[in-house]
């Protein structure tokens, strides 16, 4: 029970980051276009 609580945590910690770092490229492909 414990384990699977504490694999819950590291995916969606995983998945905040990645979504935070593709956030992060798309602005900077979008400060690209722009200029």
């Amino acid at each position: 029970m414990l384990m699977k609580f504490k694999n819950k945590i590291t995916t969606t910690t995983r998945t905040k980051n990645l979504l935070a770092s593709e956030r992060s490229c798309g602005l900077r492909l979008d400060k690209g276009k722009r200029s």
